[in-house]
């Protein structure tokens, strides 16, 4: 895995947790070319 997915792949861990944190629904799309990465509804 190259070093700038990993640290994309940790960044969004890391603001789907505080979203969470904070009360939001987090919704995630599966596979790889999803039109977003994240989504907060």
């Amino acid at each position: 895995m190259a070093v700038t997915k990993q640290k994309g792949d940790i960044a969004e861990a890391f603001v789907t947790y505080l979203l969470k944190q904070n009360g939001f629904n987090v919704l995630v799309p599966w596979g790889y070319e999803s039109r977003f990465d994240l989504l907060e509804k």
